[in-house]
């Protein structure tokens, strides 16, 4: 390369789920190159794009699997004289979910399941909705 050529600029390297398919859209969790990156169905992605989603890890309990989640900041209410306005979170799965089977069948299926366990893959087929013990069968432990 001759001295003083602009360099080639390096390729973005995305966090991408095990299992990447074709067809898929691809909903980075952030504003920045290395963010974590979410499975979507078009559909999907079309409603999604429309916020900005960022990431949080969850580890709960000892010896337990780290996971990323998609989440967004909503307003839940009005601002009172002297308060801050409350903040709630949207997760994306759960979105999806809502969005893809309707409401949960019953008060106990409070959880939008990952099938495969991947918490990074949001598509409908991946996503149903379960009860605490349903989605402690798929808790997975470290060694």
């Amino acid at each position: 390369m001759a001295k003083g050529a602009a360099q080639p600029e390096p390729a973005l390297m995305l966090m991408e789920p095990p299992g990447w398919a074709p067809g898929v859209q691809h909903l980075p969790l952030g504003d920045y190159s290395n963010a974590p990156v979410v499975l979507l169905d078009w559909q999907d992605y079309q409603w999604a794009i429309r916020w900005r989603w960022q990431w949080v890890a969850s580890k709960q309990g000892r010896n337990r699997k780290h996971k990323v989640y998609g989440r967004r900041n909503v307003d839940a209410g009005t601002q009172r004289a002297g308060f801050q306005r409350r903040q709630e979170w949207l997760w994306l799965h759960k979105e999806i979910c809502l969005r893809a089977h309707g409401p949960a069948p019953s008060l106990f299926h409070t959880i939008a399941d990952h099938r495969n366990g991947q918490t990074l893959d949001c598509r409908r087929e991946n996503l149903r909705w379960a009860t605490p013990s349903d989605n402690r069968q798929n808790i997975a432990v470290t060694d």
